[in-house]
């Protein structure tokens, strides 16, 4: 009895034993398993991050204006003239000082439709100017007694070269910097006078077209962040055809983005004169008023 008592009881200290062993095999392998599943996961699936890019500015978008290369500007322009002078045919002249609002009284048009196209390069400049209008004047009495009406159409047109003294700068967002130019160049005159008698029948006419050397200067510079002044000034004429020439501008923008280009609003005042007394025709006279403009630059 007591040998079978022990057979037995060593028999469950193996079987016990072989138990625990076993426990022990499968608990230290899972772990091993697991952990080699998870050690391959990520390098199955882990991806490498997208590059970050920095965010676009108004420097990137206007990196296409270099200072010192190729630049297209395009000025359109409105000039609401008065006429102080003589004007006529002949001997049929009128001597005038007629006011804006005169004017609109006795003509179907008045506002000088202008427009002035601009190339540069590096620090010269090229530039044409055209502008065209019709204004008439009335109630005007000859010595001998006969009144007539005056109406006259007008195109001037300049044709010019510069050299910027300063070093061409662009700013961030395509605007140019400060700029000091002396020009010169041709004003090309091209005109029309027409009298007619209001108390008596007739009417006689004359035209004549003619060019004057100028030469002057220009300044525009930036102020106050999105500002800007713009003024020029010249002179010609010198007895080639007519005793003088001159013209004087001067303008107030805004500077102010247009789909992605850089342009500028002005108002301001112009003034033009001239000299000239030939074949039949008499213009001597300062046509001046305000002047509204908008700058495009490509």
């Amino acid at each position: 009895m007591p040998v079978k008592t022990s057979c037995a009881a060593i028999l469950c200290l193996l079987a016990c034993h072989a138990a625990h062993g076993g426990d022990a095999a499968f608990d230290v392998t899972a772990p091993a398993q697991q952990s080699s599943v998870a050690s391959t996961e990520p390098a199955t699936t882990a991806t490498a991050p997208a590059p970050t890019l920095p965010p676009a500015t108004d420097d990137a978008a206007h990196a296409p204006f270099d200072p010192k290369g190729f630049s297209l500007d395009f000025r359109p322009q409105i000039w609401l003239p008065a006429v102080t002078g003589t004007v006529g045919v002949g001997n049929t002249t009128a001597d005038v000082d007629a006011g804006f609002i005169d004017i609109v009284q006795n003509t179907d048009s008045v506002i000088g439709l202008s427009g002035r196209l601009t190339l540069d390069y590096d620090r010269f400049e090229a530039y044409t100017d055209l502008t065209w209008i019709r204004i008439g004047f009335d109630k005007f009495t000859a010595p001998s007694g006969v009144q007539f009406r005056t109406t006259m159409s007008l195109m001037i047109s300049d044709a010019c070269v510069a050299y910027q003294l300063i070093p061409p700068t662009r700013d961030a967002r395509g605007q140019p910097g400060p700029k000091l130019a002396p020009y010169v160049g041709a004003r090309i005159f091209w005109a029309n006078t027409q009298v007619d008698g209001t108390n008596a029948s007739f009417s006689d006419s004359a035209s004549s077209v003619w060019a004057e050397p100028i030469f002057g200067w220009m300044w525009d510079t930036p102020f106050a962040d999105t500002w800007r002044l713009t003024t020029s000034a010249d002179v010609g004429g010198f007895a080639v055809n007519t005793g003088l020439t001159w013209q004087a501008t001067a303008m107030v923008g805004l500077d102010v983005p247009f789909y992605g280009n850089p342009s500028t609003v002005s108002l301001g005042i112009r003034a033009i004169s001239d000299d000239y007394t030939a074949n039949d025709l008499t213009l001597d006279a300062v046509l001046w008023g305000p002047i509204i403009a908008w700058c495009l630059r490509f």
